[in-house]
């Protein structure tokens, strides 16, 4: 009986990451002197350098190596270089305005072939996970620990009726997830007491940054901080609708009403809402625009050192370092940042959930899985499209106990992801609480996801409208001709989703190098969501990472695969909604992923040329081409985030901060907050966001023309601002108040001029030292009618 495999077998070994893999008669098995980050090639091709022996398993943390051994001098890496030039000629192609579409596909089409040729020479190859000590857990609980927490979040699940936390109730939940913790910790894992452990850590740190190391670090996070804050104050320069929704949740705060969940506007969870009241109290901003964007931009800089430490976990330290300074300057974490709303609690929550469960199921250790537990508990209270994440959790322990690398482990990775299911639970009681209590309340949280996913709000649009008829494919009729019969209307809405689907995840993966969508809140419309370094190194990166999982299946390498898909979503399930994928604010979580993958492209050019020409000048080489790519990438979001996304922001959104600054002098000089309005005028500036502006917290100062009458029995001077095209308004003003004055402020941005019709009631004294009539000063940028004639 023959017992060789079969092509079948190989095919199936090889795509089958529960099968062991069968090796081809021309293949040659691994030897003892293969370098543990990458194979040898599947083929007898020549290799370009002869491989250092394998080095000892690293012992714990420290021993993880910077970068992975340098390789003895070889010729010029040609093909990785021009992999990398292809690509950045491929990524500029793509730029607006000027693009060419078919010339960026056929330059990344050459920088493919070009990269997977480097790959099969062995001249370039992405850095791996080194070899950690593995932990058997002992599956033991404290059961006296388990009892009280069952208890005691049953007491906390009764007691936080009514959608509101009180000291009481919030004491309550936390000694749950105290006893949640203390239920699963494991007695091998207590450490020294605190006050040793913290001196221990000063020690370490304090000689972590008087080393060359520790100097790279603080540069790396220093030009992080400076990408977050610089001109916080200014960009994006306006508030819109969304962040007066936001003040007046955190003045609810401020005023005692401490909900769960905040019903207004469709519904939000808790997180930034008591971040930004801390920021508004604690740190004296008050209830301002400055206020929401300290809070979100202090977690952007919290979402960094947990990429770091994943992108440590997951190849080396210097990957960790080069992810953090990519992801820090981003355009992408920048912009969904900066406009102040929750977006930035996507990756936030991400980071910390990755690491933590990456660690735990490489190292064995059951204290990862009990932060992943909370914090992605913690998470579900921050941004809606978190809601992914627990499934994504789910996932990637499947991953792990699918591949044959993992047996043994298979069991204890199941046990310690029901520790994670249960801490998050916990850490997640309010929301259910508020969830169960009534069917409204559920119709609530749920009602953003649902109108997206789902036809709540409208139904499934067409894929081909009439007009692509002749150049859009539609899957709806080519099933209907495939299969001759009528298909039901059930059938026809599942085949039309199916394309969306498929439709939107396109968009969403070819987003780092074309279109980033048509939000101009939150995004550059129409251009990449990546500058043009870090999408020609992410996409042959991404493939090279494909190529090396059908070769040596490593669940590392298909976690970052299928983790740049699944965190994206949210934004690829707006199937009613397709025109708002892709979009950078729900595809957030994804950022954490994609540049811990163009981390390990840099770290694999930088090894393939430290290889060239001796250690001298390879070494030169690597660190020139890797600064000149940082350079450049930190030039090009430079620009894009404080020229390109400020100015479009600036000429699309209302100047309430003009028409407030009016009022706020106004009320400084003659009149008062009480005496001082904003007539509406379609899709113009939104009133509360004016008296925000103006320091009144928070008062809406729309009055609308048919009840400009009741001003007349208000004493005192008078101000009413009014859009320019309001001809109506303005002569009911003039009929009641005819010795007004007119005058027109002169916007800094174009189009975005407005009325001034200022009342002063002569019967009423000025303070000391008021003006008068003729003395009124005009605001910056005001000029007199007879120079701007009223229309």
């Amino acid at each position: 009986m023959n017992n060789e495999p079969s092509l079948l077998d190989y095919l199936k070994s090889l795509f089958d990451p529960r099968r062991p893999r069968i090796q081809l008669p021309d293949e040659t098995p691994p030897e003892s002197g293969t370098a543990p980050w990458e194979s040898p090639a599947p083929y007898a091709l020549p290799s370009s350098h002869e491989f250092p022996p394998v080095p000892p398993p690293p012992q714990g943390d420290a021993e993880i190596p910077i970068a992975p051994p340098e390789l003895p001098p070889g010729p010029f890496p040609w093909r990785t270089i021009s992999m990398l030039f292809l690509a950045l000629l491929a990524q500029g192609a793509l730029e607006p305005p000027e693009r060419s579409l078919m010339l960026g596909l056929v330059l990344y089409g050459l920088a493919a072939i070009a990269g997977v040729w480097a790959y099969f020479a062995r001249e370039f190859a992405l850095p791996e996970a080194a070899d950690v000590p593995y932990q058997d857990d002992p599956y033991t609980v404290n059961r006296i620990a388990i009892l009280l927490m069952l208890a005691i979040a049953g007491f906390a699940f009764l007691i936080m009726g009514g959608n509101k936390f009180t000291a009481f109730n919030v004491f309550v939940w936390a000694q749950a997830i105290f006893f949640g913790c203390a239920a699963f910790w494991l007695k091998g894992e207590a450490r020294a007491p605190l006050g040793p452990r913290l001196q221990e850590g000063v020690r370490n740190l304090a000689a972590l940054f008087r080393s060359r190391w520790g100097v790279m670090l603080l540069l790396g996070f220093a030009v992080a901080i400076f990408f977050r804050f610089y001109h916080l104050d200014q960009v994006p320069p306006q508030m819109f609708s969304d962040h007066a929704e936001k003040l007046q949740d955190v003045q609810d705060v401020l005023n005692g009403e401490t909900h769960i969940f905040f019903p207004r506007n469709t519904g939000r969870e808790f997180v930034q809402m008591y971040l930004t009241a801390f920021t508004a109290k604690y740190l004296g901003l008050g209830l301002t625009f400055m206020a929401l964007k300290m809070g979100v931009a202090l977690a952007g800089i919290v979402t960094l050192p947990f990429i770091y430490l994943l992108g440590k976990e997951l190849a080396n330290r210097r990957v960790g370092l080069l992810a953090l300074v990519f992801a820090g300057m981003s355009y992408w974490l920048n912009v969904i940042t900066r406009v102040a709303l929750r977006f930035s609690l996507y990756p936030l929550f991400v980071a910390p959930v990755l690491y933590h469960l990456v660690r735990g199921l490489r190292r064995g250790e059951r204290r990862d899985f009990i932060w992943a537990g909370l914090w992605l508990g913690l998470g579900l209270h921050g941004y809606s499209p978190f809601r992914f994440v627990p499934l994504f959790v789910a996932l990637v322990v499947v991953l792990f106990v699918l591949h044959a690398g993992t047996r043994g482990k298979r069991g204890q990775a199941i046990w310690q992801l029901g520790v994670v299911i249960a801490l998050s639970f916990i850490v997640f009681l309010p929301l259910l609480r508020y969830i169960t209590e009534s069917e409204e309340n559920r119709a609530l949280v749920l009602y953003r996801s649902m109108t997206r996913i789902g036809t709540v709000e409208r139904e499934y649009p067409a894929v081909c409208t009439p007009e692509e008829k002749t150049r859009c494919f539609s899957l709806l009729e080519f099933v209907q001709r495939m299969v001759g019969d009528e298909l039901t209307e059930r059938q026809r809405t599942a085949i039309i989703v199916v394309q969306i689907f498929i439709s939107n995840l396109g968009k969403a993966m070819a987003m780092f190098a074309w279109d980033d969508g048509e939000t101009w809140v939150h995004s550059v419309v129409g251009r990449p969501a990546l500058d043009i370094v870090s999408a020609a190194l992410f996409y042959p990166a991404y493939l090279l990472l494909f190529l090396r999982y059908l070769r040596k299946r490593r669940w590392e390498d298909a976690f970052l695969l299928v983790a740049v898909p699944f965190l994206m979503l949210p934004s690829v399930m707006s199937l009613a909604f397709p025109n708002e994928n892709p979009s950078l604010n729900r595809t957030g979580g994804a950022i954490i992923p994609v540049f811990i993958i163009i981390a390990l492209a840099l770290d694999g050019m930088m090894r393939a040329l430290k290889g060239w020409g001796g250690s001298r000048w390879g070494r030169a080489a690597s660190w020139g081409v890797a600064g000149f790519l940082l350079l450049w990438s930190a030039s090009m979001n430079y620009d894009i985030v404080f020229h390109d996304y400020y100015e479009q922001f600036r000429s699309a959104s209302w100047n309430t901060t003009e028409l407030g600054g009016v009022i706020r002098g106004f009320i400084d000089s003659v009149g008062t907050e009480e005496t001082a309005w904003v007539i509406p005028w379609p899709y113009w500036v939104d009133t509360r966001l004016v008296g925000i502006n103006a320091g009144v917290y928070i008062k809406d100062y729309a009055i609308p023309r048919e009840r400009l009458v009741e001003t007349t029995a208000v004493p005192g001077p008078k101000l009413f601002l009014l859009h320019p095209q309001d001809v109506e308004t303005l002569a009911e003003l003039q009929r009641l108040y005819p010795g007004g004055t007119l005058q027109t402020y002169i916007s800094e941005v174009p189009d975005k001029d407005f009325l001034i019709y200022l009342v002063l009631d002569s019967s009423a004294l000025p303070p000391p030292g008021a003006v008068t009539p003729e003395a009124y000063p005009a605001p910056p940028g005001v000029v007199p009618p007879e120079a701007y004639p009223a229309p």
